[in-house]
């Protein structure tokens, strides 16, 4: 919410930008993983597999995550989101 306020009010969010994508991707990568644990091999199956499961959007649970470990990289990997954070939210020298 505060990201999207800083928008809003024409604000650049640099670090908190950063900050929601690291947390977020790797919460999702963390649920994605629990969830595959407790469907065990039938997570696995794409959509158009008889007895796969999904999710409310209609969506296979495998396509969120494989989609989950994309996203560690697409945007700036979390390593590059992290030296933003430290660098423009903590003051960290380079």
């Amino acid at each position: 919410m505060k990201v999207a306020s800083m928008v809003a009010n024409g604000e650049i969010p640099v670090h908190e930008a950063s900050l929601l994508k690291v947390l977020s991707n790797e919460f999702r990568v963390t649920f994605s993983g629990e969830v595959l644990q407790m469907l065990g091999e039938v997570g696995l199956l794409r959509r158009e597999s008889p007895g796969a499961y999904l999710d409310s959007s209609d969506d296979a649970i495998e396509r969120q995550l494989r989609e989950s470990t994309i996203l560690l990289f697409g945007g700036g990997s979390n390593d590059v989101q992290r030296d933003i954070i430290a660098t423009h939210g903590l003051g960290l020298p380079r």
